[in-house]
């Protein structure tokens, strides 16, 4: 069962405090309470139960108090109400800044309390409880017995009765709530007892005894009833803990939210088991009629109380909120279960009465009791919860640090998907856990928040105090708006270009809003002249409350270049990189990466050839049409970079249709073979007549094979990307072969011998040779010759170079072959590590099997090596980890394989 607090006289003192203070909040959200009314005299109790907010931000609430004098200005004039009985209502009238404007009070001579109250501007309206003959104004109602519902109208203005109706039947009612449907219904739900007649609708109770829900519509005008329903169990105690309900103008309904107590529940042709405690309910009622179209029935596994308390309705997803508490676990239909975290758990879920669909449901919970007992929409994307917690919570990104008692809790949500956006606590320290918000609402220009409840001992509304001067106190608080802010981004609209932009749209809050981005952006709204990255924005409103959110702006999504197209000058950065045309078109991307990364300015252009082209015009091979210049203005012999070149498949086809070639690039995104062909032809310089086609530039060419794993069909933008890294800058051309290869590289080693002499030993397959030339280098990027040696002649020939002297530290070398039409080509890069020395070799060689290699260079060791064929395919990797390392080729045909080392050494292997 639900322990009712008991009602005691009640006393005075007020507080009315008007300041902003540092919230308990502790995440990207922080809350302010603007202004906290304490209202209390005596040793008694008061008690905060609603409250309402109008269309201008005015608050209205109601409640119980026990004292004559008791003030609820406290703005240093003094505004007290008189007292008929032991308990009375109050109404009072503040406006959005927390001014007092007006107390009122009606009751009887013994117990009364007010419950439920709201607005339409004008007039408002309350309910509760009296015993008695009970005062309204100029209207005195009697009581048919025990205590009677009473719904009453007041002027919104000056706090005026304007009329005053009760309902009751010979024992105990109680009105709860109310809600308006924005034309002259007003709806009202409560409970009753036995049985009794709500205007001219005759009400019985299941089983003839015990509380039972009551739900009517009455004329807001002058109170007539125009439906009146009931339902509930055989049990004594539903809605023990208050019920709820709001108008849903889109289906024209009602939803109302409780609990029923007994072992089964009846409302109107629904019937609803109980698997123990209070169990909470739904329900849907027919606006015009009072027709139960649709009812729920929940409980928590431990079989202990669950009610649910509060209900809204939200106008930007025309769905239903509510909130309560359960114990145990609970699953709400169509969504995971909610798994409790000890004690009573607050829960928050939506509902869609137009499809009955529970769209998601979240909880929240310490380890001792908490509680959500009311919720309120803002109508912009967000709910707000109100009630109370008892140990060190979490509420989304909120930690909530643990109090002496419980505490008040407020907190919003999105509507979207339940996401916890902020919480804001007031600590007390009362053990009764008397410190309870009861109601929420909203609205007005400045969408401020006002809470009403009760407390006991002494509580912390941030750094406003609050000290009750009785049992329990009255305090009627206000929260500024909470300030909700959601980040969007524009593009760039060209890939190289800095014009994207990043917007915080703002909602709540009390303007005038601050904007700070973050690492650029400016001070204002939409921050301007952006490129691509990640981007922080942190609004703050003139209240200090603050929001920190994250945009990010991405490079736009365009297309390659299909014509010739060039860009004068990009300056290239580790965060610049993308080389477009100037009508945005896609040319290359350029990272810089290596020994000299590229940097500044750089000049580039595509070209497309309209067939494709060949070269040598005789006898020469062909390659693809799209070719490109890339040209750093410093450095470009030895600029280094990871250079990504744009292709279409259409070309490729045409290169493979093309009857010079005889390896062909990929035809699909699956080819394997084709990656395995592709084949970059890097030219040193620039193009002599800006045409880009290879015989304009002067000096060797160098042969790039990609990885390729690198080798990739973006399927998004329908386009083949090409990566790989560059030493030293210009011209790029795509094929299977680069020109005619008058050699081919057999076996290519370079080590040291026993008196630390660097020999370079090479075995070609050679036709139409002229000479080879070693070349030397200190950093790998700068070479000299070496050494020159002639060609052999056509076939199979080995040569050997060893150095006069021994070398120190690292040394790279490369042979680079001439042909006898001046055509060159080179080798790959060759390290000698004379620091730490060592050799690798491979036995046995030729296998029919294994080989074994092994290695004494100490810098090989923890580094991978790679398998190919003799087509230039890698087959595997190989991980060195020891200093005898095992390599099966068993798998492999008969023939002639590679093994290429991290330093560049590649071993020749013969299998058998």
């Amino acid at each position: 069962m639900k322990n009712h607090l008991p009602i005691k006289s009640l006393a005075r003192k007020t507080l009315l405090a008007a300041m902003c203070m540092v919230a308990t909040v502790m995440s990207s959200y922080a809350q302010k309470w603007t202004n906290v009314a304490v209202i209390g005299q005596g040793g008694g109790s008061e008690f905060g139960r609603g409250s309402c907010t109008d269309a201008s931000g005015n608050v209205y609430t109601i409640g119980t108090y026990s004292a004559a004098g008791t003030d609820f200005d406290g703005s240093g004039a003094v505004s007290t109400l008189p007292l008929a009985g032991v308990t009375d209502v109050f109404i009072t009238k503040y406006n959005s800044s927390g001014a007092f404007q007006w107390a009122a009070t009606c009751g009887g001579p013994s117990q009364d309390q007010g419950f439920g109250i709201t607005t339409d501007g004008t007039n408002v309206f309350i309910t509760g409880r009296y015993a008695g003959t009970g005062v309204f104004g100029a209207t005195s109602l009697p009581t048919t017995g025990g205590t009677d519902i009473f719904i009453a109208s007041l002027n919104a203005g000056t706090g005026a009765f304007q009329w005053a109706k009760n309902f009751g039947s010979t024992s105990s009612d109680v009105g709860q709530a109310l809600c308006l449907d924005g034309g002259n219904g007003l709806y009202f739900s409560g409970t009753f007892n036995t049985s009794m007649t709500f205007g001219t609708f005759p009400l019985s109770a299941q089983g003839g005894s015990g509380n039972d829900m009551v739900i009517a519509k009455l004329d807001k005008n002058n109170g007539n009833v125009t439906w009146a329903v009931s339902g509930g169990s055989s049990g004594n105690f539903d809605n023990g803990g208050g019920s709820s309900i709001c108008y849903h103008p889109g289906l024209n309904e009602v939803i109302v939210t409780g609990a029923y107590f007994g072992a089964n529940a009846v409302y109107g042709g629904f019937n609803l088991s109980n698997s123990g405690g209070n169990e909470m309910v739904l329900l849907e009622v027919n606006a015009s009629t009072g027709a139960f179209l649709q009812a729920y029935g929940f409980g928590g596994s431990s079989g202990a109380d669950d009610e649910m308390l509060g209900v809204c309705y939200d106008p930007v997803t025309q769905d239903v909120f509510a909130t309560g508490y359960f114990e145990g676990n609970i699953t709400f239909p169509g969504n995971a279960q909610l798994t409790g975290s000890g004690g009573n758990d607050l829960f928050v879920l939506r509902y869609a009465p137009a499809t009955n669909t529970f769209v998601w449901s979240v909880n929240g919970g310490s380890t001792d009791a908490d509680r959500g007992n009311a919720i309120c929409s803002n109508n912009a994307g967000s709910v707000y919860v109100a009630g109370y917690y008892s140990g060190a919570l979490s509420f989304g990104s909120v930690n909530l640090p643990a109090t002496v008692a419980a505490g008040i809790l407020v907190g919003g949500l999105s509507v979207t998907d339940g996401t916890r956006q902020w919480a804001i606590s007031a600590d007390g320290n009362d053990p009764l856990r008397t410190d309870q918000a009861y109601s929420i609402s909203t609205g007005g220009p400045a969408g401020k928040i006002a809470v009403c409840g009760q407390f006991g001992g002494s509580s912390n509304f941030g750094s406003i105090p609050g000290t009750s001067a009785g049992n329990v106190d009255i305090f009627i608080a206000q929260l500024a708006a909470g300030l909700v802010v959601t980040a969007s981004a524009t593009d760039p609209s060209c890939d190289n270009g800095c014009n994207g932009t990043a917007t915080a749209a703002v909602s709540g809050g009390v303007p005038p809003y601050n904007y700070s981005w973050s690492p650029s952006g400016g001070a204002a709204a939409t921050a301007t002249g952006l490129c691509p990255g990640n981007y922080t924005v942190t609004v703050t409103d003139a209240v200090s409350q603050s929001v920190m959110k994250s945009a990010t702006v991405n490079p736009p999504v365009v297309s390659i270049a299909n014509e010739d197209a060039a860009n004068t000058g990009v300056n290239i950065s580790a965060t610049n990189t993308i080389i477009a045309s100037a009508s945005c078109k896609l040319i290359a991307k350029v990272v810089p990466n290596g020994a000299n990364p590229i940097s500044g300015n750089t000049v580039a252009f595509v070209k497309v050839a309209l067939t494709v082209p060949v070269f040598p015009a005789v006898n020469g091979k062909p390659y693809v049409q799209r070719h490109f210049q890339i040209t750093p203005s410093t450095g470009a012999a030895t600029a280094t970079g990871r250079v990504t070149l744009y292709f279409k498949q259409s070309e490729f086809d045409a290169f493979n249709a093309h009857a010079g070639a005889t390896l062909k690039l990929p035809m699909n995104s699956g080819d394997a073979g084709g990656k395995a062909n592709v084949r970059i032809g890097k030219y040193p310089g620039s193009s002599s007549d800006g045409s880009g086609l290879p015989g304009t530039y002067t000096g060797a060419a160098t042969v790039i094979d990609p990885n390729d794993a690198d080798i990739v069909f973006n399927l998004t933008e329908n386009r083949w990307e090409i990566s790989f890294d560059a030493v030293g800058f210009s011209g790029f051309v795509l094929q299977t072969a680069i020109t005619v290869l008058p050699v081919t590289w057999l076996n290519v080693t370079a080590l040291t011998d026993p008196q630390g002499r660097a020999q370079i030993r090479w075995e070609v397959e050679e036709s139409n040779v002229a000479a080879y030339v070693v070349e030397r280098s200190s950093n790998g990027s700068t070479f000299a010759a070496a050494n020159t040696q002639a060609s052999k002649g056509d076939g199979r020939n080995n040569y050997t170079f060893t150095e006069a002297a021994a070398v120190t530290g690292r040394t790279y070398y490369r042979i680079r072959q001439t042909d006898k039409d001046g055509r060159t080509t080179f080798s790959q890069v060759l390290i000698v590590n004379n620091v730490q020395g060592g050799t690798v070799t491979a036995y046995p060689n030729p296998t029919d099997g294994n080989i074994t290699l092994n290695i004494t260079d100490r810098s090989l060791m923890n580094t991978v090596a790679k398998l190919y064929n003799s087509d230039g395919r890698e087959l595997q990797q190989i991980y060195i980890s020891q200093t005898a390392t095992t390599v099966s080729l068993a798998r492999y045909v008969k023939g002639a394989y590679l093994i290429r080392l991290s330093n560049g050494e590649t071993i020749r292997i013969i299998r058998k």
